[in-house]
């Protein structure tokens, strides 16, 4: 994946000794100062609509975040174009309480040395009306960034959220072994600073042994049932290692919002096949009317399930107490990817959708908890895309990915709804945008208005 991620030299005066950044994906242009190569062309400030809007990174030819916002019901209109950013993901977050969505992207540099290659993870933000990068946790120097052994560009995670309900999104980023939690700070250098960070290594050493990689990440509250007084959203992450026999184990961690270990649990294929889970995805939801979050896991097993927390840990034992849920266990088809939301309120709650990918070839899956079991509830297939991403927003489905064959890929973007039948239900397209072949795909999506408060 090395051809993913954008390369350049760059030095600042304010950190001396940071090593000239070899590896770059979208470093702040407005607080760097370019050492060699062509100067960066002006581009144009962020423009989100104050109706629903479509991030979206592309790797390719020609690495770029763009936003398509929505004009008119059922019509998307290119707004902003940010040419080279690598293909990371991205997410829409009010990170400085000014009550705006920002965009937040990660950017990478190497701090090692061929013969111990290592990398630092930072966050770059994207302000409306504003060109360039506004906000960055790069101008901390090692204090602003995760430190990571992998540019591999899949090992990467961000999200957003408000742990602690201050009104400021913090903005989490997952490496493949590292766990970084970075917020806006008036005193900070580049106003985002990181206020925690997780070594998975250390965690994995003590409850396993072994140094665990992250599989997935989510945060909301999982344990406010089980408790007098309710605490702030827990940050739940999938982690494995592999044994001696080559089998991965796997664990779910949870987190307080200081990345401080609350507990642990081991995860299996099944209640009684004690064999690895190997997480693809997970997510947290609230798919039954109980008001009682599940964290649910897919798996390359061909699995889904979904466990709710029954006992927390205590002084003598350090692990959650996990209840399994409903799920799949499927022969045939190898879901990758999971997305969770309200398609359809009739059904009277969150959706699960799953996505499904072989070179060519690409299904969705829509089901709902029917409490025992899983009810399909409607399925799009495709024959000549691949999808990279989901979201789901104001009750619709937005998909991203590839459509054609390399090297003549194309970008490609959709936007459904669920509709009810007489015998059930359909997924309508509402909109869809491809066909430009210029080498590119949509790597990610984060959906969102330009205000918080614009709906």
């Amino acid at each position: 994946e090395e051809d993913s991620i954008m390369c350049a030299s760059y030095t600042r005066r304010l950190i001396a000794w940071i090593p000239v950044c070899l590896l770059l994906i979208g470093m702040p242009s407005s607080s760097l100062t370019q050492a060699a190569g062509k100067p960066t062309p002006p581009q144009a400030p962020l423009t989100l609509g104050a109706d629903l809007n479509i991030v979206a990174t592309e790797r390719g030819s020609a690495p770029r975040l763009r936003a398509w916002q929505q004009v008119a019901p059922g019509n998307y209109q290119l707004s902003w174009t940010e040419n080279g950013p690598g293909p990371g993901q991205v997410v829409l977050a009010d990170v400085d309480g000014q009550g705006d969505n920002e965009v937040v992207i990660y950017g990478a540099c190497s701090i090692g040395t061929k013969k111990n290659p290592e990398y630092g993870y930072f966050i770059n933000v994207y302000k409306q009306g504003h060109t360039g990068v506004y906000y960055s946790s790069y101008p901390g120097g090692i204090e602003g960034f995760v430190r990571e052994t992998s540019a591999w560009v899949v090992d990467q995670q961000l999200l957003a959220s408000d742990l602690d309900n201050d009104g400021l999104g913090e903005i989490l980023l997952g490496t493949a072994t590292h766990i970084g939690v970075f917020k806006f700070d008036e005193a900070a250098a580049g106003k985002i600073k990181k206020t925690a960070e997780v070594d998975l290594g250390l965690v994995g050493t003590w409850i396993a042994g072994r140094t665990l990689k992250r599989d997935g990440m989510a945060a909301a509250d999982v344990d406010d049932h089980l408790l007098p007084t309710p605490d702030s959203a827990e940050i739940v992450s999938g982690a494995h290692y592999r044994d001696g026999s080559g089998q991965d184990k796997s664990y779910l961690l949870f987190f307080d919002r200081s990345l401080g270990l609350k507990g642990y649990a081991p995860i299996h294929a099944t209640e009684t096949d004690l064999s690895d889970f190997d997480i693809t995805d997970l997510r947290i939801a609230n798919t039954n009317t109980d008001n009682v979050n599940e964290v649910w896991c897919v798996g390359y097993g061909k699995l889904l399930a979904s466990w709710t927390v029954g006992s927390t840990p205590s002084e003598v034992d350090p692990t959650y107490g996990l209840m399994r849920g409903p799920g799949l266990d499927s022969s045939t088809s190898t879901y990758i990817q999971l997305a969770v939301g309200r398609l359809s309120d009739p059904l009277g709650v969150d959706q699960l959708i799953l996505n499904y990918n072989v070179p060519d070839w690409s299904r969705i899956d829509i089901y709902r908890n029917a409490g025992v079991t899983l009810e399909l509830v409607a399925r799009r297939e495709y024959a000549d895309r691949g999808i990279n991403a989901m979201e789901v927003a104001e009750s619709q489905l937005f998909v991203a990915g590839t459509q054609g064959a390399p090297p003549k890929w194309s970008p490609y973007l959709e936007v459904m709804r669920l509709d009810s039948t007489d015998g059930g239900y359909m997924v309508t397209t509402i909109w869809s945008h491809g066909g430009e072949r210029n080498g590119n795909e949509v790597w990610d999506i984060a959906v969102g208005r330009a205000t918080l408060t614009g709906r």
